[in-house]
């Protein structure tokens, strides 16, 4: 009798085990950029898509294992993917920036000596790093805000 809870026990922990690892094999982050796309394919026939918010990210379904994502406007939305059997394939949550692949180039260009890292934050940008002079900064500072 011992032997059968101690058995049921240890299913009942790989069951548990299995079941956190297989909804964590689906969910994530997803960065794009706004008004670009990401090409996302799944292993199982796609019935159903929900996104939570269109005014950010949306979607066209190209085939039936392939979707594509873009950005419309900066935030977050959640992307849902589901199969012929009713299963959640795919759970990510999409996240919107702006492109700031531009600015950094110039940057670089310009200032090829100095460390300069631009991170997109919501609406706003974030600079940080070590530059040789003041006028230096003030320069990366409105390279940034044009």
């Amino acid at each position: 009798m011992m032997e059968i809870a101690y058995r049921t026990r240890i299913v009942s922990i790989l069951l548990f085990i299995f079941t956190l690892f297989s909804i964590q094999s689906f969910a994530g982050q997803q960065y794009i950029t706004i008004n670009d796309a990401k090409n996302i394919e799944v292993a199982e026939k796609i019935t159903k898509v929900f996104i939570s918010d269109p005014d950010v990210v949306d979607y066209n379904v190209i085939n039936e294992n392939t979707i594509v994502v873009f950005g419309k406007a900066t935030g977050h939305s959640r992307l849902m993917v589901y199969g012929v059997s009713e299963k959640l394939l795919l759970s990510d949550k999409i996240i919107v920036d702006i492109d700031l692949s531009q600015v950094r180039r110039q940057i670089a260009l310009h200032f090829p000596d100095s460390t300069v890292r631009i991170e997109s934050v919501g609406n706003q940008v974030a600079v940080s790093g070590v530059v040789a002079s003041e006028q230096i900064r003030d320069d990366v500072y409105r390279m940034v805000a044009n």
